[in-house]
């Protein structure tokens, strides 16, 4: 019996009156059913129509064509033709087509993934590369490259598939002349340079009689034996297609061949599926679009070829969208990289990096950068060694033999000689600095711009030390009239616990009078005049006085004794 189902898998009708049923399957390839129902005033036939399903030995199969007539009794029929349902992978596409590599499981659940069907036994394990780059390929076809890339076959479980290896088993089953054996077709072909040899055999299934039950059962992949003495045929084959009727197999037919792959298809097998695991691979096609392309199966890298515009390396996102050119060489001899070259070696003219002010340029001229220009670049080398900077910062040592320039600035100067123009501590205007220059003030030290220690080398032909106080000066200079001037701008003092003068000659001062001192308030003069008044007035004055002398000889006794009192005036 025939079970009608609806889109929704859910049965409308049974159908019990049908001829000439018939499921025709090949390994890896087509797998179908077909049979003619009566229409009955039951009305079951009108369910037989494209999209419903029929159920049959536990098989699902898409109506996909049918046809009603009436025969030459006046019965109504109507034929129907059916698929099994993994055609339906037909009408899932891959836009950008195929190009992965991986296990066959690994690939068959990758093109399975939302289409309804399931990934059941996977028996081949082997790494395999797919490449089919066409576009809008369906997942069909990519089934059966990985079921041929890998040498598994495939078995179709209603929405499960499997990947055997192989389908079938050795049972014994002989195809005997005068015994199952009904007609035979022998053909043999050279043409690609093996023998291939294939038999379309009709034959009598001897399971359904009760003496053979169980010893005479064969299926699709099995290997058996062809005997006919007579067109001499006695080998042993295998099973590649069967066609039989699941309402009662009896005459059925099967293709049974002993197709080996030849040498020059196992070479290309081996290119094809000898890979290393792990190894992302390319897929390549050719389009009128972009000419040659190669893509990486993760497709992060692809490379685009044509006489437009040149050759493109890109990267990619994953999405086989989105493409930014990582290398670019054009028609004209340009190359565009985004990365990192690395090279022993470069010959050439210019290499230009950048433009305007962000310019970074060599040649023969030398290296410069800042300005496309060379002469107007702030930093530049030229061949000789010469070096321009508009400043630099140099973490180690200097060394030359000369070094001229406006202005030094640092933390230390450490070395036996500096000679230079100018050396100051800060600019103009900044305090307190120290400063060295010969065209004005030899050396100077200033706290601010009136407070300081000036010594310039000769000013107005004498060389001094000028003291600044809120603007005025003291100064000590050495005259070549004068000799040694100390000035000061106000009083002048010369303070120690001891201030000694040992000319080699004379001490000058103006008079006595401008000699004083602060404790007695007066006047070296005033000291004179003082002792000249005195001495005045002692010089006219008379008096009197007496002395005693007493008497003594001193033990001398011939001596004068002499002594007594004696009057003066």
């Amino acid at each position: 019996m025939l079970t009608i189902l609806g889109p929704d898998h859910g049965a409308l009708a049974i159908i019990d009156h049908y001829l000439n049923d018939s499921i025709q399957e090949t390994i890896n390839g087509e797998y179908k059913l077909s049979f003619t129902a009566i229409i009955d005033e039951d009305g079951k036939s009108e369910y037989l129509v494209d999209g419903n399903l029929v159920e049959v030995e536990d098989q699902l199969f898409n109506i996909v064509h049918h046809r009603r007539t009436r025969d030459g009794g006046g019965s109504l029929i109507v034929a129907v033709d059916c698929e099994q349902v993994a055609y339906n992978l037909l009408r899932f596409e891959w836009a950008d087509g195929f190009v992965h590599a991986g296990t066959p499981a690994d690939l068959l659940a990758m093109i399975l993934d939302g289409t309804g069907f399931t990934v059941g036994t996977v028996e081949v394990g082997n790494y395999i590369s797919v490449d089919l780059a066409e576009e809008n390929i369906n997942a069909r076809a990519i089934m059966m490259e990985i079921a041929a890339l890998s040498g598994g076959e495939l078995l179709f479980e209603r929405h499960t598939i499997s990947l055997l290896a192989p389908r079938g088993q050795l049972r014994g089953v002989q195809f005997l002349l005068g015994k199952n054996l009904k007609g035979i077709i022998k053909d043999v072909d050279t043409r690609s340079g093996e023998i291939i040899t294939a038999y379309e055999v009709d034959v009598q299934e001897l399971r359904e009689l009760p003496e053979f039950a169980g010893l005479e059962e064969f299926d699709l992949g099995d290997s058996v034996f062809i005997v006919d003495p007579e067109l001499g045929i006695d080998e042993e084959q295998r099973i590649i297609g069967y066609t039989y009727s699941p309402r009662r197999r009896i005459n059925s037919k099967v293709v049974i061949s002993n197709a080996i792959t030849g040498i020059k298809d196992a070479v290309v097998s081996l290119k094809k599926t000898t890979i290393v695991k792990d190894k992302v691979y390319n897929g390549t096609r050719i389009g009128p679009e972009v000419g040659f392309e190669a893509i990486r199966s993760d497709k992060m890298a692809r490379t685009v070829m044509n006489a437009t515009e040149g050759i493109k390396i890109q990267k990619g996102n994953g999405s086989g969208s989105g493409w930014t050119d990582v290398i670019y060489l054009d028609t004209e001899g340009n190359g565009v990289f985004s990365g990192k070259i690395i090279a022993s070696s470069f010959e050439g003219g210019t290499i230009m990096i950048g433009s305007g002010h962000n310019a970074f340029r060599a040649s023969d001229w030398g290296i410069w950068l800042g300005n496309e220009a060379f002469a107007n670049a702030p930093f530049s080398v030229n061949p000789a060694g010469h070096m321009k900077a508009v400043g630099a910062e140099f973490s180690g040592t200097i060394t030359a033999s000369e070094i001229n320039g406006g202005e030094i600035n640092g933390t230390d100067i450490n070395g036996g000689r500096v000679t230079g123009a100018l050396i100051r501590t800060g600019l103009n205007g900044v305090y307190p600095r120290v400063e060295i220059d010969p065209s004005s003030v030899a050396f100077g030290v200033y706290a601010d711009e009136n407070n300081g220690v000036l010594i310039p080398a000769f000013d107005g032909g004498v060389s001094k030390i000028q003291f600044l106080s809120n603007g005025n000066e003291s100064t000590i200079y050495n005259s070549p009239s004068l000799g040694l001037v100390l000035s000061g701008f106000a009083e002048t003092r010369l303070a120690g616990p001891k201030v000694v003068l040992a000319p080699s000659g004379n001490v000058f001062i103006p008079s006595w009078s401008q000699f004083r001192s602060d404790n007695e308030a007066m006047s070296l003069q005033d000291v004179i005049d003082d002792l000249y008044a005195a001495i005045s007035n002692k010089a006219s004055i008379s008096h009197s006085h007496t002395v005693n002398l007493g008497s003594h000889n001193h033990g001398i006794a011939g001596a004068v004794n002499w002594g007594g009192t004696f009057s003066v005036s």
